[in-house]
Formats: C-alpha cells, structure tokens, sequence
C-alpha cells in the first residue's frame, strides 16, 4: 500500500493503492483470514478514522503511484538483506522508511500533515520569506529537532517557493491559550528560526496577550502601553515569575481585565494582596 495522503479540505482524503484483495478489505468488502494481517489492518483502520475519517479507498496502478513504487522497492529491499529467522515467517514486520522527500519534490508532491480531531478556529496562509539555498547555511546550525521539522515545511512549500495553508484546531491548544497546528507550520519552529524564515512576511503574535493586542490596535488607544511594555511594568509590580493557583500573572492579567472586567480584576489582586498599579483604577 501506499501512504495515506492528506488533502485539502475543499477535495476528499485517498487512501491509494495498487494490490486489489488489500483494497476490497480496507472497503470491508472481503476479510482475511491470516491473523498477522488481520491485526495490521486493523492499526490501519484506527489510523485513518483519527486523521482522515472522510477519506476514500483508490485503486491506483503501481507505475502510476511513485510512492507506493519506492515503498514496495524499499521492502523487498528489507525482505532481500534481513537474516532469515523462523519466527519472522510467521509474523508480519514492520519497517520504518524514511519519507522520500526528494522523490516527492521531484514529483512536485506536497503534505498537509496530520489534522488533529477537533474544530478549526484560525487558516492562515504562511509564505516563506527566504529561499532554499539560504535555510541551507542556517540548518546545520540547529538542534536535531529542528533539523527534523525542516524537510516537511521544505516540502510543503515546494523549497520555499510558495506559501502554503495551515489550519489551527481549538483542540491542540497547550492549555495556556495557545493553539497549535499538526501541519509542517511556523509555530514549529523556534523563534530565531521562524524569524529567518518568515520575518519579511509575518508579524510575531503573543497569543496570550492577543485579546489586548487587538484591542488597543483596533480603538487605536495612545494610554494603552504596548504588551511588552505592560509586562515589563506588571514584572517590576509581581516580580518575572509572578504564579497564583498555576496562573502566570504578567502573562494573563491583559487578559482576565478584557474577560472577567476591571471590578472582578481588582478583587482577585485585592484577594491575593498583590499591588495594584497606578493606571488600574477602580470606575
């Protein structure tokens, strides 16, 4: 089988393939009867119903699937070189590839990533702001994380030469108000990276001051200090680490005062004996 592909949401999930009997019983058309088989089709169902419940089984011929071409070429591969074991012929092996990323661009292939299960609450188009030749000088200098997470953001902007839709889903979210994406994305990578990538075309967004941040653009406020600045005040107030009940208080007090209002905000620092600085005020 080939691998299970994510498309765009504007067109159906495929799960393609080249060997019939397999097809019909991903279809539940037929059933096998080998029990090794059985309990990787098995994984296989549950895979697909957690990332794309709404994908469609194809039948696609070898030739015409490079992918599932370089796949079967890599097992017999393993099949070929393996030492022989009498317990390897009566259970299925599994053997981890690596993705043909180069095989891909070739093909001018690109991922979508794993879609986690929850609602999409934010679709951003993210366009890299440098080439490929540049991320090439700064990739050997990264931490093996990063150097992982670059081959799919590679590809997923065909070499950087096109940006690419990213989709935020409300149940990946750290819990701290921030929400992430499964896709190869920006918010993978870490900051000095991301802003040598994306600096010419993207804005840095605080998601946990994000309410205040729109806020004092959108009524073009001059009282209102910028998040930074506001922080800065708030740490020299609390102290940097300022925690109640696992709430980080420079970080969320923009927040609680838009949300729970200036009354409830200054009861919970008046409940906590925290100072109360002198641009909050009581109406």
């Amino acid at each position: 089988m080939s691998c299970t592909e994510r498309c765009p949401t504007s067109t159906p999930s495929y799960s393609r393939g080249y060997i019939q009997p397999l097809l019909s019983h991903l279809r539940f058309q037929t059933r096998f009867r080998r029990p090794d088989l059985i309990a990787v089709i098995d994984r296989f169902h549950a895979k697909r119903s957690r990332i794309a419940p709404s994908s469609a089984t194809e039948y696609r011929p070898r030739e015409a699937n490079f992918v599932a071409d370089y796949l079967a070429e890599q097992g017999s591969a393993f099949l070929l070189h393996r030492s022989p074991a009498p317990s390897a012929l009566q259970s299925i092996q599994e053997h981890e590839v690596d993705p043909p990323y180069e095989l891909l661009l070739i093909y001018n292939a690109s991922i979508f990533g794993r879609h986690a299960a929850g609602k999409t609450v934010l679709v951003l188009r993210e366009v890299p702001a440098c080439s490929l030749q540049a991320l090439s000088t700064v990739a050997p200098q990264v931490d093996d994380h990063t150097q992982r997470l670059l081959p799919d953001l590679v590809l997923a902007t065909q070499k950087l030469t096109r940006g690419h839709i990213v989709e935020y889903v409300a149940a990946a979210t750290d819990g701290c108000g921030r929400v992430y994406a499964k896709q190869a994305c920006a918010q993978h990578l870490p900051k000095p990276v991301r802003a040598f990538v994306y600096a010419q075309t993207h804005q840095e967004i605080d998601m946990a001051g994000a309410h205040y941040e729109i806020i004092r653009r959108y009524v073009n406020s001059s009282s209102l200090p910028h998040i930074h600045s506001l922080r800065e005040i708030l740490s020299e107030l609390w102290g940097e680490n300022a925690t109640i009940a696992d709430e980080n208080l420079i970080k969320m007090f923009p927040i609680r005062v838009i949300n729970a209002g200036a009354p409830a905000t200054l009861r919970f620092l008046q409940r906590h004996h925290l100072t109360i600085a002198g641009f909050v005020s009581a109406p």
